[in-house]
């Protein structure tokens, strides 16, 4: 089990790097409506006496998930149990991590889409253990979504549901979208300047990268305004 699963909420760190890490979310700066909502989230569900629901947090590396993951197991007062999907190498490496959790505790999965069929065990999981809170991550939108088989298929349609909650969204007829008088391309990590280049506000949103430049702007980032 010590190969699929750590009690140590943070592996090769030393005292003083931990010390570091905000333990609430009073410490931890930005995203404050985030912070507001899962506030309200996880007080209710300590309200009712529940474990919060699985929570999916993705973004490139460095932005601060396992952080965010150790905050809410604080603030839930649960015990937070680590592991990731490289380590998970066999079908069932999920399921055995069971035996080992109490009630409440949280199980936090790093980069979860290099699990093959994570999606099916953590619906196994959710259907038998109500009372296990799961917080997984993952630095591709696309792999997680696809690999999830959710409605959101490609770039394109997670662009659209996420932009579309606060502005109208039309198609361009250039190009994929339009907003305003701002035209966006969306696309792979390859994705290219060509149907944009005669646009004077034209943007190229690409899946797969962690910062953008000029007119190129990371996918990740438009799941984080709300």
């Amino acid at each position: 089990m010590d190969r699929v699963l750590s009690n140590k909420e943070f592996t090769n760190e030393g005292e003083y790097q931990k010390n570091l890490r905000p333990r609430n979310f009073k410490e931890y700066i930005g995203q404050d409506k985030l912070k507001e909502k899962m506030s309200i989230f996880i007080e209710a569900a300590k309200l009712r006496k529940e474990s919060v629901d699985h929570i999916l947090l993705y973004g490139p590396p460095g932005l601060g998930k396992t952080t965010l993951a150790g905050v809410i197991a604080n603030e839930m007062g649960t015990n937070l149990k680590i592991t990731s999907g490289p380590v998970l190498e066999k079908s069932g490496d999920l399921a055995a991590i069971l035996t080992s959790l109490e009630e409440n505790d949280i199980l936090f999965i790093d980069e979860i889409h290099k699990y093959k069929d994570w999606s099916k065990e953590l619906n196994l999981i959710y259907d038998y253990h109500s009372k296990l809170d799961i917080v997984f991550t993952g630095s591709s939108v696309l792999d997680i979504f696809e690999s999830s088989r959710c409605h959101v298929s490609d770039a394109g349609a997670f662009f659209l549901n996420q932009t579309r909650i606060f502005s109208d969204v039309v198609a361009s007829p250039v190009s994929d979208f339009l907003i305003d008088d701002m035209t966006f391309e969306v696309g792979g990590k390859k994705k290219g300047q060509k149907q944009i280049q005669e646009v004077q506000k034209g943007f190229v949103v690409k899946d797969d990268i962690e910062r953008g430049f000029m007119n190129v702007v990371p996918l990740w980032q438009f799941g984080m305004g709300y």
